[in-house]
């Protein structure tokens, strides 16, 4: 029905008269009906929908606001000579601005565990821009047209300015959502992107003089309010980690910074402000900021999802991948590649008595003692518990071996009773694929093991070792 409503002031503003019977009902009657009943969706959905609630309880209190403000214009202000600035409507109007800022937050709070910096800096970037913008094509005809009154221009700034800030943070969840948003996260980001324009249209035309009522810019104030209470009664988006996607992690620093250095360009002659040029300059700062942050951002997941974060050594997954493009090379280079796996002796025993601090220390002491030892060019990775890998390129089973002893000789001085076992195995002449050399560096690994549990048997009863494979 509110959009039914819309539709119709629409057709009045388009079609029928501006005064008489017309007016009273369509701008009177249908506005302020329409208007009442967005914030009695909201509030439905507060007392229907447990999901949400204080935030959608604050946009009742900001489409509220904004009712109360189309209710006290014709009623308490339209009718005053001059009609003051700020004026009452106007404070009902402003005060849409705190709470619908308030259930932004709420819903960021709900629905992301954790904001990046760079996310926090595309909304500052994204509002510096708009402000930016605003004070080069509103502030001086603003100025002219009122002589340049305080309370007159900020009343006139204030409505752009607040819609900056609101947009600013809708841009904060676009960017988390990597440029893919849920239905109701769209429909009020389209509602206050609306808001901003409508708004901006509204203070230009004012300021000059050619703003006439209960026309296009009416339509947009009520199509913004229905936008907000159709985003009500959307199905809330669950609370989710903020990942960082692709190039789209770059979006609003890029297109707002080319449009602040347009701005700095051409400022000179667009006659815009000094005011106008300094909030540009602030905006590209925070721009290369967030890009920076974002590159940084970026560098850090990239290296969770390719690192053990225990070790710092290539997890499992990325060491396969580098084994493969090691491989790939040696064979275009008709070269040899050598693989170890080390496995270490003792270490439950570790875990069981001294627990899992110690464990982990002593992890960290190998992966420590295999990057010291390998020659500059092996790649070493962790496959998994107290596994690790060494890609030796270039190096055949001697070479491989004699690095595998210098790397047992440090772990077994890490700890009493502690010790590594390692196996190898040598491409192409264990391969020739991945899976097969990975088995034959396995079963050798397997081999060595078998034998250091029958030298400790030994060492602990005397008896002889059991033959090692």
């Amino acid at each position: 029905m509110l959009w039914v409503g819309v539709a119709a002031y629409l057709a009045y503003g388009l079609l029928l008269p501006h005064e008489g019977t017309a007016s009273i009902v369509f701008r009177d009657w249908l506005y302020n009906l329409v208007g009442i009943g967005v914030p009695a969706l909201c509030l439905a959905r507060v007392l229907l929908v447990p999901v949400e609630r204080g935030a959608w309880l604050a946009f009742t209190v900001a489409t509220g606001a904004w009712a109360g403000g189309n209710a006290a214009w014709p009623v308490v202000v339209s009718g005053l000579d001059p009609i003051p600035a700020p004026s009452v409507a106007d404070f009902f109007w402003l005060a849409f601005y705190p709470a619908a800022f308030a259930g932004l937050m709420l819903l960021i709070r709900r629905r992301l565990h954790r904001l990046p910096a760079s996310l926090w800096l595309d909304g500052l970037v994204a509002c510096l821009t708009f402000a930016a913008f605003g004070a080069a094509f509103l502030v001086t005809p603003i100025v002219d047209a009122t002589g340049g009154a305080t309370a007159v221009v900020a009343t006139a700034l204030a409505y752009p300015v607040s819609d900056a800030v609101l947009l600013a943070v809708v841009a904060v969840l676009l960017a988390a959502s990597g440029w893919r948003p849920s239905r109701g996260m769209a429909l009020i980001g389209a509602a206050l992107l609306t808001q901003i324009v409508v708004d901006s249209v509204y203070a230009y035309q004012a300021a000059v003089g050619t703003w006439r009522g209960n026309g296009l810019l009416d339509t947009g104030w009520l199509l913004v309010s229905v936008l907000i209470a159709h985003a009500a009664w959307t199905r809330p988006e669950p609370t989710r980690e903020v990942g960082l996607r692709g190039g789209w992690v770059l979006a609003v620093p890029v297109v707002c910074g080319l449009a602040l250095v347009g701005l700095h360009l051409y400022g000179d002659h667009l006659g815009a402000p000094e005011l106008a040029l300094a909030i540009a300059s602030g905006g590209l700062i925070a721009a290369f900021l967030g890009t920076a942050e974002a590159a940084r951002e970026s560098h850090h997941l990239l290296e969770l999802a390719t690192h053990d974060p225990l070790t710092g050594l290539l997890n499992h997954r990325e060491f396969h991948a580098s084994l493969r493009r090691t491989l790939q090379g040696a064979a275009r280079e008709g070269s040899v590649v050598s693989l170890m796996l080390f496995d270490l002796d003792g270490f439950k025993d570790v875990n069981d008595l001294r627990g899992h601090a110690e464990g982990d220390r002593l992890l960290r002491s190998c992966a420590d003692a295999i990057v010291r030892l390998r020659r500059p060019d092996d790649v070493a990775g962790r496959l998994g518990g107290d596994e690790f890998g060494l890609i030796l390129p270039g190096a055949g089973p001697t070479n491989a071996i004699a690095i595998g002893e210098r790397v047992a000789q440090a772990v077994a001085g890490l700890d009493k009773g502690f010790g590594v076992s390692f196996g190898t195995a040598s491409w192409p002449a264990d391969g020739p694929s991945i899976e097969m050399l990975m088995l034959r560096a396995d079963v050798a690994l397997y081999a060595a093991k078998k034998h250091a549990r029958a030298e400790s048997a030994k060492a602990a009863d005397g008896t002889e070792p059991e033959e090692a494979l």
